[in-house]
Parts: structure tokens; sequence; C-alpha cells
């Protein structure tokens, strides 16, 4: 287990990572409401073979940071990104833990 001070570096170098990188995204959650977040994406090409086998060629992998939802994120909630307008439904949500600690969700969206 990392000591607090390591744990708590690694947490703030990851949010910082999303939000000087990520992509600004209106979050629209099933249950209604929607949130502007920055988000960070991964579109799965042929190198990822266990992806593109599980959501096809095109599929995004999506990085949410867990401070910046106040909702559990769920299947089927959609992430508009900002400024193309176009529309990604999440397919499954997975959580990231850092040494136990819920720090982000990652949603997958299926390609072709």
């Amino acid at each position: 287990m990392l000591n607090a001070a390591v744990r708590n570096s690694m947490r703030a170098a990851h949010e910082l990572a999303i939000s000087s990188l990520g992509s600004p995204v209106t979050y629209r959650p099933v249950a209604g409401g929607s949130f502007d977040i920055v988000v960070g994406f991964k579109t799965v090409g042929v190198n990822d073979v266990e992806l593109v086998n599980a959501y096809g060629i095109g599929a995004k992998i999506i990085t949410v940071r867990q401070i910046d939802l106040p909702v559990q994120p769920k299947k089927f909630d959609v992430i508009e990104i900002s400024g193309t307008g176009e529309k990604l439904t999440a397919s499954t949500v997975s959580d990231v833990h850092l040494n136990g600690e819920l720090i982000a969700y990652k949603l997958s969206t299926a390609g072709k």
C-alpha cells in the first residue's frame, strides 16, 4: 500500500492529466440532468486486440474523474462531445481505484 502522501500525489497527477489534456463534454445520466465536465478519451485501434474484440474498431474508452460526477455512472448514460455534437452511449462502466480509493470511472462505448 502507498503511504498517504504518495497516494495523494498520484491522485492529483491523475486528476491534473485529465483536466489539462481531456475534452469538454456534457454528461447526461439516464436518470436525468446533465453535467459539463472534462473527460479523457482513448479511441480503440487495431493494436488494441482485446478491446477491438469486445467493442469494435473506433470504440472509445472514456475516463471520468470521480469528483466530477455527483452520481454513479451507468450503462446507457450519454456523453456529448462539446463542439462536435457527437453523442456516445456508455456500454459498460468500471471503477478505477488507487489503493482501494475510488478515483475515477472508465466507460466504454461501442465502435464498428
